[in-house]
């Protein structure tokens, strides 16, 4: 319930008028992510921090069935959009 609760604050954040979830049935997703999946906590919770943080997909990420759906997805461009920054894959100093 604890991260259906934060999916749903960070929805409000950006849209306070959303409709309220069927909370059975994102506590069901988000165990099925967690237990079915095998995901880890903290990163799904770095992943939804960056959902909300992207123009784009947090349009389109509006609750955890498509979440889940879109996980491998999402993680992979978190995690290349972190990389970027971190500076791997820039070009060795000449």
């Amino acid at each position: 319930m604890v991260i259906a609760k934060y999916i749903f604050k960070k929805i409000t954040d950006l849209n306070p008028g959303h409709k309220p979830p069927n909370w059975q049935t994102w506590c069901k997703d988000v165990d099925s992510i967690l237990r079915l999946d095998k995901r880890d906590s903290n990163e799904l919770r770095e992943v939804i921090d960056w959902i909300y943080n992207d123009s784009f997909w947090r349009t389109n990420i509006l609750c955890p069935a498509k979440l889940r759906q879109k996980y491998d997805q999402l993680n992979a461009k978190r995690l290349a959009q972190k990389q970027s920054k971190g500076g791997l894959f820039d070009d060795p100093p000449h």
